[in-house]
């Protein structure tokens, strides 16, 4: 009979814990947060890539580096990973943090992939106005960034590392020329070009928005690296306006 009642207790505290263990599962599912949502092929190229040429590489810093058989500065090091995906960026944490191709992410939403941008040094080789250091998001708050000469990568926590400032994430061409079409259908739906007529009498007529859309985009394409025609398949994809 005692035999009997531990048996059946060891059933019954199984039994719990399997469901104490399915209710977990079923709150860690719902408190993902949606920036660790399921990774693009693109994501996945990037970590594993700069897990290849990050800590245990053999790699160090060298300043201007980007490549690595001379070496990587920060800039670099997230240069070369892109560029090994075609996608060509600034050797340059201001350039980088001002591109217009690169997306602005709100910070808690970074991505595998993102570059990740820090107040940095602002003396000697680097001087100037922040961002002054760029390293590369992995997940999970993990990061690698090249940050000292003759030191190698390091791999640490993002919410250890001072002077955080955001994140950026790069689109791929045909995404940027979709941003700047949408970009100018805004601009043409909140306002009109005046321009004078030549008749000598100062009158001003309001150019319709279809030509503010069409002149916006065929004007600013090149400060995003892409062309108009590009842009154009995207604007041809818009409502019409008049």
């Amino acid at each position: 009979m005692h035999r009997n009642f531990l048996t059946a207790l060891a059933v019954v505290v199984t039994a719990l814990l399997v469901a104490v263990a399915s209710t977990l599962r079923g709150v860690a599912m719902v408190d993902v947060p949606r920036a660790y949502a399921a990774l693009t092929l693109e994501q996945q190229e990037l970590v594993a890539l700069a897990r290849e040429y990050g800590p245990g590489s053999g790699i160090v810093y060298r300043w201007g580096g980007e490549s690595p058989r001379w070496g990587f500065d920060c800039s670099g090091y997230v240069r070369y990973l892109y560029l090994r995906l075609g996608i060509s960026i600034p050797h340059n944490s201001r350039l980088l943090w001002a591109d217009l191709r690169a997306k602005h992410v709100p910070r808690g939403y970074e991505r595998p992939g993102d570059l990740l941008f820090f107040v940095g040094s602002s003396g000697g080789r680097n001087a100037g106005p922040p961002p002054g250091h760029v390293g590369i998001y992995l997940g999970n708050g993990r990061m690698v960034d090249y940050y000292s000469t003759g030191r190698p990568a390091r791999l640490m926590m993002l919410r250890d590392h001072a002077g955080y400032m955001g994140a950026r994430r790069y689109l791929r061409p045909v995404q940027v020329a979709k941003m700047v079409a949408h970009k100018a259908f805004t601009l043409a739906q909140r306002y009109h070009l005046r321009i004078r007529d030549g008749d000598g009498r100062g009158t001003v007529t309001f150019i319709p928005r279809r030509r503010v859309l069409m002149h916006w985009a065929k004007t600013t394409h090149h400060r995003y690296s892409v062309s108009y025609d590009a842009v154009r398949v995207w604007l041809k994809r818009l409502p019409s306006t008049k």
